[in-house]
């Protein structure tokens, strides 16, 4: 498998606290990688790291081969909600239409008719072309975050990093919301910051455990070591029923 996004023994440091600690993580094509960890732990920083917008301490990260402030533009990212001001007076076009902005190589150029027809494509694959022209204000927050997604896609991304997309999501939307993470990975790369487990064990290829040091092997699996290590306590996983698609190995009847 091809090797998208490669993060190399990364050490960050930030107000003076070491942040990251000898980070090393390997993306290939369509993967789709699910990244957890307590709060505080460095899982914002990894992305930051990736996007080449915190500074390294040690270490080194290539995307496709090249620098951060190059490769980036092969990555769509999705912020933290908190972090969008939904009271600015914009429609879910104009919104999702800004992340074409990028692409005009002069601040006076109109947007092009391709421009336009990314965005549509985009609102299409999330599900939202009946809410072209609404003001983003008066969306839910589960039709606000996908808006945010269509936003990273129309940059035609080759990975798209996600940093709790869920937070402001419906329950009963969340399962919607993966499977449609699931059809972009056919032709992307997906990087999941979550505290979702229900999504790591049935959507994801492969987990990545962040407190600072990163514990992984490269599969979907959790095991009871990864989480005490990363939440530095005791830590039992129970299953409920078989099969199930993260805990290791075991044999025995359905779980209680």
């Amino acid at each position: 498998m091809t090797s998208l996004i490669e993060v190399k023994n990364v050490w960050v440091q930030l107000g003076g606290q070491t942040v990251l600690e000898d980070v090393t993580l390997s993306v290939g094509d369509r993967d789709f990688y699910g990244i957890i960890g307590p709060n505080g732990g460095g899982k914002t920083t990894l992305l930051k790291v990736i996007l080449g917008i915190v500074p390294l301490m040690k270490g080194e990260v290539t995307i496709a081969g090249q620098p951060p402030e190059s490769g980036r533009s092969f990555l769509g990212y999705v912020p933290q909600f908190r972090t969008f001001d939904f009271g600015y007076p914009i429609t879910v076009r104009e919104m999702v239409l800004t992340g074409r902005l990028s692409h005009i190589p002069h601040p006076f150029r109109k947007f092009s008719a391709t421009d336009k027809e990314k965005v549509d494509t985009a609102l299409r694959e999330m599900g939202i072309e009946d809410l072209a022209d609404r003001p983003i204000g008066e969306l839910s927050g589960g039709q606000q975050q996908r808006v945010i997604i269509a936003r990273a896609l129309v940059t035609d991304p080759r990975a798209l990093l996600l940093d709790e997309p869920t937070s402001h999501v419906d329950p009963g939307m969340e399962t919607e919301f993966y499977e449609i993470l699931s059809r972009l990975q056919r032709d992307m790369a997906i990087v999941l910051v979550t505290h979702d487990l229900t999504a790591i064990s049935t959507y994801v290829d492969k987990i990545a455990c962040l407190n600072r040091k990163l514990f992984t092997h490269g599969t979907k699996e959790i095991t009871g070591d990864m989480l005490a290590a990363v939440y530095q306590c005791p830590v039992d996983l129970i299953a409920h029923g078989l099969p199930h698609r993260v805990l290791r190995d075991h044999t025995g009847g359905e779980g209680p």
